[in-house]
Protein backbone atom coordinates (compact mmCIF):
# COMPACT_ATOMS: atom_id res chain seq x y z
CA UNK A 1 0.00 0.00 0.00
CA UNK A 2 2.55 2.53 1.29
CA UNK A 3 4.48 1.78 -2.66
CA UNK A 4 1.34 2.49 -4.55
CA UNK A 5 0.80 5.60 -2.41
CA UNK A 6 4.61 6.73 -3.20
CA UNK A 7 3.67 5.98 -6.81
CA UNK A 8 1.17 8.86 -6.85
CA UNK A 9 3.17 10.67 -4.81
CA UNK A 10 5.89 10.36 -7.46
CA UNK A 11 3.33 10.83 -10.37
CA UNK A 12 0.17 11.97 -9.53
CA UNK A 13 -1.88 12.52 -13.24
CA UNK A 14 -1.24 9.15 -14.05
CA UNK A 15 -4.89 7.28 -13.72
CA UNK A 16 -2.93 3.88 -13.86
CA UNK A 17 -1.76 4.54 -10.28
CA UNK A 18 -4.61 5.13 -8.90
CA UNK A 19 -6.41 2.94 -10.30
CA UNK A 20 -3.68 0.19 -9.06
CA UNK A 21 -4.24 1.40 -5.26
CA UNK A 22 -8.22 1.47 -5.64
CA UNK A 23 -7.89 -2.32 -7.02
CA UNK A 24 -5.82 -3.17 -4.34
CA UNK A 25 -8.08 -2.31 -1.49
CA UNK A 26 -11.22 -4.19 -3.31
CA UNK A 27 -9.07 -7.41 -3.95
CA UNK A 28 -7.23 -7.53 -0.22
CA UNK A 29 -9.92 -6.05 2.11
CA UNK A 30 -12.75 -5.30 0.47
CA UNK A 31 -12.56 -1.80 0.86
CA UNK A 32 -14.96 -0.61 -1.46
CA UNK A 33 -15.19 2.84 0.45
CA UNK A 34 -11.36 3.57 0.65
CA UNK A 35 -11.56 2.72 -3.39
CA UNK A 36 -14.37 4.69 -4.60
CA UNK A 37 -12.62 8.20 -4.42
CA UNK A 38 -9.53 6.62 -6.05
CA UNK A 39 -11.30 5.41 -8.82
CA UNK A 40 -13.24 8.91 -9.65
CA UNK A 41 -9.54 10.37 -9.51
CA UNK A 42 -9.07 8.23 -12.14
CA UNK A 43 -11.55 8.82 -14.00
CA UNK A 44 -11.11 12.74 -14.09
CA UNK A 45 -7.25 11.85 -15.12
CA UNK A 46 -8.06 9.37 -17.89
CA UNK A 47 -8.32 10.41 -21.42
CA UNK A 48 -9.11 6.96 -23.28
CA UNK A 49 -12.63 6.38 -23.58
CA UNK A 50 -11.97 2.75 -22.76
CA UNK A 51 -10.20 3.51 -19.60
CA UNK A 52 -12.83 5.90 -18.96
CA UNK A 53 -15.94 3.46 -19.57
CA UNK A 54 -14.27 1.21 -17.15
CA UNK A 55 -13.74 3.56 -14.32
CA UNK A 56 -17.12 4.27 -14.60
CA UNK A 57 -18.12 0.84 -14.19
CA UNK A 58 -15.91 0.73 -11.26
CA UNK A 59 -17.23 3.69 -9.50
CA UNK A 60 -20.97 2.23 -10.28
CA UNK A 61 -19.44 -0.98 -8.79
CA UNK A 62 -18.23 0.55 -5.91
CA UNK A 63 -20.98 2.81 -4.96
CA UNK A 64 -23.18 -0.23 -5.33
CA UNK A 65 -21.13 -2.37 -2.59
CA UNK A 66 -21.11 0.43 -0.30
CA UNK A 67 -24.89 1.18 -0.39
CA UNK A 68 -25.77 -1.97 -0.01
CA UNK A 69 -24.14 -1.96 3.38
CA UNK A 70 -25.26 1.00 3.88
CA UNK A 71 -28.93 -1.21 3.45
CA UNK A 72 -27.51 -3.25 5.63
CA UNK A 73 -27.48 -1.08 8.34
CA UNK A 74 -31.26 0.39 8.04
CA UNK A 75 -32.00 -3.74 7.37
CA UNK A 76 -30.70 -4.28 10.85
CA UNK A 77 -31.81 -1.24 13.03
CA UNK A 78 -35.12 -1.83 11.11
CA UNK A 79 -35.14 -4.91 12.80
CA UNK A 80 -34.26 -3.52 15.56
CA UNK A 81 -37.57 -1.24 15.71
CA UNK A 82 -34.85 1.40 15.40
CA UNK A 83 -36.89 3.25 12.91
CA UNK A 84 -35.53 6.58 12.67
CA UNK A 85 -32.04 4.80 12.27
CA UNK A 86 -33.01 2.82 9.77
CA UNK A 87 -34.92 6.28 7.97
CA UNK A 88 -30.93 7.99 7.94
CA UNK A 89 -29.44 4.92 6.96
CA UNK A 90 -31.45 4.26 4.41
CA UNK A 91 -31.32 7.72 2.61
CA UNK A 92 -27.66 7.42 2.57
CA UNK A 93 -28.43 3.98 0.87
CA UNK A 94 -30.17 5.73 -1.31
CA UNK A 95 -27.99 8.63 -1.86
CA UNK A 96 -25.17 6.65 -3.25
CA UNK A 97 -26.52 3.43 -4.81
CA UNK A 98 -26.84 3.79 -8.52
CA UNK A 99 -30.36 4.54 -9.76
CA UNK A 100 -32.03 1.13 -10.59
CA UNK A 101 -29.71 -1.30 -9.04
CA UNK A 102 -30.63 -4.29 -6.41
CA UNK A 103 -29.18 -1.38 -3.57
CA UNK A 104 -31.84 1.13 -4.63
CA UNK A 105 -34.38 -0.59 -5.35
CA UNK A 106 -33.84 -2.48 -1.58
CA UNK A 107 -32.85 0.49 0.27
CA UNK A 108 -36.65 2.56 -1.26
CA UNK A 109 -38.73 -0.38 -0.17
CA UNK A 110 -37.11 -0.59 3.62
CA UNK A 111 -37.88 3.36 3.77
CA UNK A 112 -41.32 3.21 3.15
CA UNK A 113 -41.89 0.29 5.40
CA UNK A 114 -39.84 2.31 8.46
CA UNK A 115 -41.27 5.98 7.56
CA UNK A 116 -44.89 4.12 7.84
CA UNK A 117 -43.57 1.99 10.74
CA UNK A 118 -42.20 5.26 12.41
CA UNK A 119 -45.08 6.99 12.07
CA UNK A 120 -47.40 4.27 13.72
CA UNK A 121 -44.83 4.38 16.36
CA UNK A 122 -44.74 8.19 17.03
CA UNK A 123 -49.08 7.98 17.09
CA UNK A 124 -48.83 4.71 19.60
CA UNK A 125 -46.42 7.14 21.72
CA UNK A 126 -48.77 9.94 21.54
CA UNK A 127 -52.07 7.95 22.58
CA UNK A 128 -49.64 6.62 25.85
CA UNK A 129 -48.37 9.97 26.19
CA UNK A 130 -52.38 11.11 26.09
CA UNK A 131 -53.45 8.26 28.51
CA UNK A 132 -50.86 8.72 31.37
CA UNK A 133 -51.06 12.50 31.28
CA UNK A 134 -54.99 12.07 31.70
CA UNK A 135 -54.45 9.17 34.14
CA UNK A 136 -51.93 11.76 36.41
CA UNK A 137 -54.65 13.77 36.30
CA UNK A 138 -57.70 12.12 37.53
CA UNK A 139 -55.50 10.29 40.13
CA UNK A 140 -53.89 13.55 41.60
CA UNK A 141 -57.85 15.32 41.76
CA UNK A 142 -59.18 11.84 43.66
CA UNK A 143 -56.14 12.06 46.17
CA UNK A 144 -57.59 15.56 47.50
CA UNK A 145 -60.92 14.33 47.49
CA UNK A 146 -62.41 15.56 44.17
CA UNK A 147 -64.16 12.21 43.26
CA UNK A 148 -66.01 13.72 41.09
CA UNK A 149 -63.87 15.42 38.59
CA UNK A 150 -60.98 13.17 38.91
CA UNK A 151 -63.62 10.04 38.26
CA UNK A 152 -64.81 11.95 35.16
CA UNK A 153 -61.21 12.62 33.30
CA UNK A 154 -60.48 8.47 34.60
CA UNK A 155 -64.03 7.55 32.63
CA UNK A 156 -62.47 8.97 29.26
CA UNK A 157 -59.17 6.97 30.31
CA UNK A 158 -61.41 4.08 30.66
CA UNK A 159 -63.00 4.95 27.15
CA UNK A 160 -59.51 4.91 25.57
CA UNK A 161 -58.28 1.68 26.85
CA UNK A 162 -61.50 0.22 25.48
CA UNK A 163 -61.10 1.70 21.78
CA UNK A 164 -57.50 0.59 21.70
CA UNK A 165 -57.09 -2.78 23.51
CA UNK A 166 -53.91 -4.02 22.06
CA UNK A 167 -52.19 -0.35 21.85
CA UNK A 168 -52.61 0.07 25.33
CA UNK A 169 -51.99 -3.33 26.78
CA UNK A 170 -48.64 -1.93 28.34
CA UNK A 171 -50.81 0.39 31.08
CA UNK A 172 -53.62 -2.13 32.06
CA UNK A 173 -52.51 -1.21 35.59
CA UNK A 174 -54.84 2.13 35.62
CA UNK A 175 -57.64 -0.21 34.52
CA UNK A 176 -57.77 -2.01 37.91
CA UNK A 177 -57.05 1.34 40.10
CA UNK A 178 -59.41 2.82 38.41
CA UNK A 179 -62.27 -0.26 39.52
CA UNK A 180 -60.83 0.47 42.96
CA UNK A 181 -61.11 4.00 43.23
CA UNK A 182 -65.08 4.19 41.65
CA UNK A 183 -65.83 1.08 44.34
CA UNK A 184 -64.29 3.29 46.99
CA UNK A 185 -66.07 6.14 45.37
CA UNK A 186 -69.53 4.07 45.96
CA UNK A 187 -68.81 3.67 49.77
CA UNK A 188 -68.21 7.04 50.38
CA UNK A 189 -71.36 7.37 48.61
CA UNK A 190 -73.57 4.96 50.55
CA UNK A 191 -71.74 5.88 53.56
CA UNK A 192 -72.97 9.41 52.86
CA UNK A 193 -76.58 7.96 52.29
CA UNK A 194 -76.32 6.03 55.53
CA UNK A 195 -75.27 9.05 57.44
CA UNK A 196 -77.98 11.08 55.90
CA UNK A 197 -81.19 8.76 56.60
CA UNK A 198 -79.74 8.65 60.05
CA UNK A 199 -79.69 11.92 60.84
CA UNK A 200 -83.00 11.74 58.85
CA UNK A 201 -84.91 9.34 61.13
CA UNK A 202 -83.18 11.23 64.35
CA UNK A 203 -85.28 14.20 63.45
CA UNK A 204 -88.50 12.69 62.82
CA UNK A 205 -88.14 10.86 66.32
CA UNK A 206 -87.04 13.89 67.76
CA UNK A 207 -90.05 15.38 66.17
CA UNK A 208 -92.29 13.16 67.79
CA UNK A 209 -90.77 13.13 70.91
CA UNK A 210 -91.55 16.88 71.19
CA UNK A 211 -94.70 16.42 69.87
CA UNK A 212 -95.98 14.25 72.40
Amino acid sequence: LLDFTERIKVNPTRHQNYNTRASFYINNFEDYAKALPDYEKALVLASKPQDIEAYKKDIRRCKDRIAFGYYQTADTLFDQKKYAEAIEWAHKALALAPAGGQAANWSQELLNLATQKLQAQQQLDSLRREVTTMYAQGMKLIKNNRYPEGLKILDKVQSLHKQNVSALEPLRYMLEEIFQQKAKWRKIQNAKYLKEVEEQIKKMEEKKKNEE
